[in-house]
């Protein structure tokens, strides 16, 4: 078992002592405490059992309101976060933008309930792309792609490993990759 990190990031000052990094072997990371392969038969068990809460998520007709975008989006003066569904947040903060895992279309047999104020076509300014994990509803190929291309990002900052995944999607964008408890290069812009 290897031990993965950034050497050229910091780690925060709570980290764990004995903390060396991701464990990462076979090709992927690891679970360094009670390690997880579910039998292929649990898995298939799982999807065709009926599921207990159907009915009750069928009934529930629940729909955030939303809010259409104001002339806040125009400014950089305040400090401010919009929700756009799922893990994805607009955030200024210091005059700077960060968009969180964009994933701002229907998925296949996941469509949306509502949609945000305004499409990621339209997002505009962003400095900062924070993806948190690759699973497919936190990182979206057309998102990134679009997004990296209407807008002058100072840098991707994701996960150890994920450059192999949308480093063709984000072009000259540079990339930044943390392990857990690392923090991201962002002196000078006082967040961290």
């Amino acid at each position: 078992m290897r031990y993965l990190t950034n050497p050229a990031l910091h780690h925060h000052p709570h980290t764990p002592g004995h903390w060396q990094g991701n464990p990462f072997s076979d090709r992927e990371f690891q679970y360094e405490r009670e390690p997880f392969r579910p039998e292929w038969r649990k898995v298939l068990k799982m999807i065709f059992s009926s599921n207990p809460q159907r009915s009750e998520k069928k009934a529930d007709e629940y729909t955030p309101v939303v809010v259409p975008a104001t002339d806040y989006l125009q400014h950089r003066e305040a400090d401010w976060c919009v929700w756009l569904g799922h893990a994805c947040f607009l955030l200024q903060l210091n005059g700077l933008r960060f968009l969180t895992d964009p994933q701002l279309t229907d998925m296949p047999f996941v469509p949306r309930r509502v949609f945000p104020p305004f499409s990621f076509e339209d997002i505009q300014g962003v400095d900062y792309l924070l993806l948190s994990h690759d699973h497919r509803d936190h990182v979206d190929e057309k998102c990134i792609r679009t997004i990296c291309q209407n807008n002058n990002i100072r840098k991707v900052l994701c996960p150890l490993k994920l450059t192999d995944v949308i480093g063709d999607w984000v072009g000259d964008t540079p990339i930044e990759e943390a392990a857990w408890y690392q923090m991201y290069a962002t002196e000078g812009t006082g967040v961290r």
